[in-house]
């Protein structure tokens, strides 16, 4: 019975978190980085290219990070083929964390 809760809370909890999230979704900023990863996260699903290393970093130790969030934010342009779409896929990553802590 217990265990029932537990699961339910974390559904009430994902969806409470996913629905602020999206409801502040149109005050999302589309600046520099965002319209970076935009267009490298187009050339990949368009196959024009595939990086090895991620965007220059300007501050700390790693300079040229590993390419894993050019290829994360690539995956919701597979579905839709705009800025919009990688702004939705965050936020319900976000919601997921949110539930999962």
């Amino acid at each position: 019975m217990m265990r029932w809760r537990m699961h339910a809370a974390g559904i009430v909890v994902f969806f409470v978190a996913l629905a602020l999230r999206l409801a502040l979704l149109p005050t999302a900023r589309f600046g520099g980085d965002e319209a970076l990863f935009f267009n490298i996260g187009m050339d990949i699903v368009e196959l024009h290219r595939w990086p090895l290393l991620g965007t220059q970093i300007t501050d700390g130790a790693g300079r040229l990070p590993g390419p894993t969030f050019l290829y994360l934010m690539a995956v919701p342009l597979l579905v839709f083929r705009g800025p919009e779409a990688q702004f939705v896929f965050v936020e319900v990553l976000g919601a997921i964390t949110a539930t999962v802590f």
